[in-house]
């Protein structure tokens, strides 16, 4: 027997995923630590830091318009200096590796030829596997030199190195555009369960000391970076008090296997055992915003191996 398709009543899951993602549509996407019309301006003046740059931003808004001819070379790019770390997180790759390390160091004569080869870019994300840290000075010398170029710059630490040689000090002064700060439990026993190595107590202090010196030099560049997963997901009212705690402006949670494309949504798991009550969420983000710190836009589930690009938003749509 034939049923309109309008008609035929939904199981109350499905029900349940299409409230839900109504939902988290109408949430806001995550925005720069610095806000977007600082991001709209550093892309303007990266255009025009170099004619061919420009040029290959139009091919690519040409590209996206008609979505036949790819002529264009990338406007934003993964880069791994480091595939080595300090810590064996649970959910992540590093924890598989020999001695949790699967390549060499990028030189950084390779970091500034890789520049100079992909004139087009306009952004980059300057940590993939790994701690950047780790690599000292060089690392250092990469963020600057890709700022040199009016390139955004966005870099990921676990924290853990931030008070040895002032390093708090000489990665905000290397200027990079967005620091974003690892930090999956919220208490002592929960996040050293999952980041294996770590000690919370040195992290937390290290945030202090790097947004400390931020607004002491009048930046805004941090924002703590939460992988919701099952072991965590009870302590999300908890990060915001964290955040606020350890001086940071803001707070992302991101879902680690449902990150696709050009913006990051945080979306919750599929399997109801996964779920994270939409209410609590709500709850979260009213309570980031009392704190002052920016909120928990959208939250999910993680997974062993998870996605790790994670680019911004395009705003030039």
């Amino acid at each position: 027997m034939a049923h309109d398709a309008d008609t035929i009543e939904r199981p109350a899951s499905t029900q349940r995923d299409v409230a839900d993602a109504a939902f988290l549509r109408n949430l806001p996407a995550p925005e720069p630590s610095m806000g977007s019309a600082a991001y709209a301006a550093q892309r303007e003046r990266a255009l025009a830091f170099d004619p061919r740059r420009r040029a290959n931003y139009e091919k690519y808004l040409r590209a996206r318009a008609d979505r036949k001819i790819v002529d264009y070379l990338p406007i934003k790019l993964d880069v791994e200096n480091v595939s080595r770390c300090n810590f064996r997180c649970t959910m992540c790759q590093v924890s598989d590796w020999h001695k949790g390390q699967r390549a060499g160091d990028m030189p950084l004569e390779s970091f500034k030829a890789l520049l100079d080869q992909q004139y087009g870019l306009i952004e980059i994300k300057l940590q993939g596997m790994g701690e950047p840290l780790m690599q000292g000075d060089a690392y250092l010398a990469m963020l600057r030199h890709a700022r040199e170029r009016e390139i955004w710059v966005r870099t990921t630490t676990n924290a853990s190195l931030l008070h040895l040689r002032e390093n708090y000090r000489r990665l905000i002064d290397a200027d990079p555009n967005e620091v974003q700060i690892s930090i999956d439990g919220a208490d002592e026993a929960t996040f050293e369960s999952i980041r294996r190595g770590s000690v919370f107590s040195r992290v937390i202090a290290n945030c202090k000391l790097i947004n400390a010196y931020s607004r002491e030099i009048g930046v805004d560049r941090t924002n703590m970076w939460v992988v919701v997963q099952q072991s965590n997901r009870h302590q999300l009212p908890d990060f915001v008090e964290l955040a606020a705690e350890a001086g940071g402006p803001g707070l992302r949670a991101p879902q680690a296997d449902r990150v696709h494309g050009a913006r990051a949504l945080h979306r919750f798991g599929r399997h109801s055992d996964r779920r994270l009550d939409l209410t609590e969420a709500v709850g979260t983000r009213e309570r980031a915003h009392r704190r002052d710190v920016g909120e928990l836009l959208r939250c999910g589930s993680a997974r062993r191996h998870p996605v790790r690009r994670v680019a911004r938003d395009d705003l030039a749509r």
